[in-house]
């Protein structure tokens, strides 16, 4: 996702994702993944709730994650 957008994503049950947010993307992620890697750059925002084994993050400028 990138620029102004929002968005949420629920009730996935998968192995492995990819999320990047650039710009002032905000994303919600409520699901149960094994591997997860993000990349967010810009003022992006990401909240993650679910279960997982590995988490990759790579966060630049003012991006927050929780």
């Amino acid at each position: 996702m990138k620029g102004s957008s929002t968005g949420s994503i629920r009730g996935f049950e998968e192995e492995r994702m990819f999320i990047k947010l650039t710009g002032a993307a905000e994303l919600i992620l409520d699901a149960d993944i094994d591997q997860v890697e993000i990349e967010l750059s810009g003022a992006s925002r990401l909240d993650i709730v679910g279960v997982g084994n590995d988490l990759s993050a790579n966060l630049s400028t003012a991006s927050y994650l929780d």
